[in-house]
């Protein structure tokens, strides 16, 4: 049985199991421009991203490309950095104990009788902290979640669990590389197709 709840302008979905109510996260989940919280949803599957300083851009961001592609056919694509970049990716001095941050840089309302609370962001900026990050135990591991923790906020996932997760220990030996399969689902269900 599953019910709609509507909770300050958001809609949930409320699933019983077992006599036990289960609330669905909110997808997509906010994000920030200029300092208001707003949903975001991705535009298509087509992700292209940039590595700012150019070049050859780290390992870990091309393995989750290839994580990306597996789970929910979202084609990652790197490119010049352009007015058509979905994410523009870089290392970064971020603020202590912040080693990634994700934050949408140009925003595009949805027509409101289209989607009244719904907006969608044409580019993200996702900036990694590597200096932070060779703190962890297992930096490797470290950056490795945080590139899919950040990736995952540019493709509308919000902070439930797996590598979505806040809030990591820097003590921690080991980290989630990867989506829940309820956040994979919301990854399936991007529409497909370039833009």
């Amino acid at each position: 049985m599953n019910a709609k709840l509507i909770l300050m302008g958001s809609v949930c979905t409320v699933a019983m199991l077992s006599g036990v109510v289960a609330f669905a996260d909110q997808y997509p989940a906010n994000c920030i421009k200029t300092g208001s919280n707003r949903a975001c949803l991705p535009d298509n599957k087509e992700f292209l991203v940039c590595w700012k300083p150019g070049g050859t851009p780290p390992d870990h961001l091309m393995q989750m490309f290839n994580y990306l592609k597996a789970l929910a056919g979202i084609n990652s694509t790197l490119q010049k950095c352009g007015s058509k970049t979905d994410a523009v990716a870089e290392y970064a001095a971020l603020q202590p104990n912040t080693w990634g941050l994700t934050t949408c840089t140009k925003l595009r309302e949805l027509d409101i009788f289209v989607s009244p609370t719904k907006h969608e962001c044409l580019q993200f900026s996702v900036k990694l902290d590597n200096v932070q990050l060779r703190k962890f135990k297992e930096p490797y591991w470290g950056e490795r979640h945080v590139w899919c923790h950040e990736l995952g906020h540019a493709l509308g996932l919000g902070h439930e669990t797996r590598c979505m997760q806040a809030g990591v220990s820097s003590s921690a030996t080991s980290f989630s590389t990867s989506y829940s399969e309820h956040h994979a689902e919301h990854l399936r269900s991007i529409p497909g197709g370039p833009e």
